[in-house]
């Protein structure tokens, strides 16, 4: 445990010095002791090219009953959540729960909570590239010792010009082994990768197209890091620089979707991550906390 947080600790320290001094990338494969996870890892479908996590206890999965988990989410408050609404707009509150507890440890045990309410954002629009993606879960129980597990929303925007300088942390259920073009049986654990804001959603030709405004268009800090289909609904949050450790200190964004360069089935998570700007719903955030608590 003790050689995992200085391994997590120096990681990130070797990404926010390239951040800082403008290199697009720090080479993966040349951090000490995470050889084992290859460029392989960019075949699964959860998060790419990362590394085991710390806890991160409020990280939560959503399951349908009786079924596998199918998205992330991020625990907020004491009875409340956030998560893709593609995520979950099609569902009922009946049909679907949500599991709190350390995903670092595979075998550790989790706390299910029955949801009681999902709330939608305003002009949410289902698409590859869905729009306004962001829902609320309201759970019937309050979630146990939750001033533990909770990570607060961003108070404020991030300045434009402190943007490139801010490091970002998702993390997600990952599979670090693989054979060839499908991930070995094995259990997932938590896994954890790094971005950077970037004002462009992708680019046509030699024309930039804007990142949407209720959109955090990313690039990878790592390598060709990614979050992927099964890590959408879970947190971006930024890291607190200041201290002798890098911990989340607020979530401000939520995994919407990723951008493919090829159609190849094992590689559709390869051309930039994108997350729901939290910002940009401030107001319909708040609501929801007043009318519901």
């Amino acid at each position: 445990m003790i050689y995992r947080t200085k391994l997590c600790i120096t990681w990130l320290l070797l990404i926010f010095v390239n951040t800082c001094t403008s290199m697009p990338y720090y080479k993966y494969d040349s951090i000490p002791g995470e050889a084992a996870l290859s460029s392989q890892n960019k075949t699964s479908n959860l998060i790419i090219n990362g590394v085991p996590s710390q806890r991160r206890l409020f990280y939560a999965r959503l399951r349908f009953m009786g079924s596998v988990a199918f998205c992330g989410a991020t625990v907020i408050e004491e009875k409340f959540l956030m998560t893709a609404a593609h995520c979950v707009y099609d569902s009922t509150a009946e049909e679907i729960f949500v599991e709190i507890g350390d995903f670092a440890l595979a075998h550790a045990p989790k706390t299910k909570y029955k949801i009681a309410e999902i709330f939608i954002a305003p002009g949410f629009e289902p698409s590859l590239m869905p729009r306004n993606d962001l829902a609320i879960l309201q759970t019937a129980t309050p979630i146990i010792a939750f001033e533990q597990v909770y990570l607060q929303v961003c108070p404020e925007e991030i300045p434009e010009e402190s943007l490139p300088m801010t490091l970002f942390g998702s993390c997600g259920m990952g599979k670090p082994e693989t054979l060839g073009n499908s991930p070995k049986i094995a259990t997932p654990e938590l896994m954890e990768t790094a971005f950077r804001s970037v004002p462009y959603h992708h680019y046509e030709g030699s024309d930039y197209i804007p990142c949407r405004i209720d959109n955090i268009c990313t690039a990878p800090a790592i390598q060709d890091a990614a979050v992927c289909t099964f890590d959408y609904g879970g947190p971006l949050y930024k890291f607190d620089t200041c201290g002798e450790d890098f911990v989340p200190e607020c979530v401000y964004g939520i995994a919407s979707y990723s951008a493919s360069k090829t159609q190849t089935p094992h590689r559709i998570c390869n051309d930039g991550s994108y997350f729901v700007r939290l910002s940009f719903f401030y107001g319909w955030i708040g609501r929801i906390f007043l009318q519901n608590n």
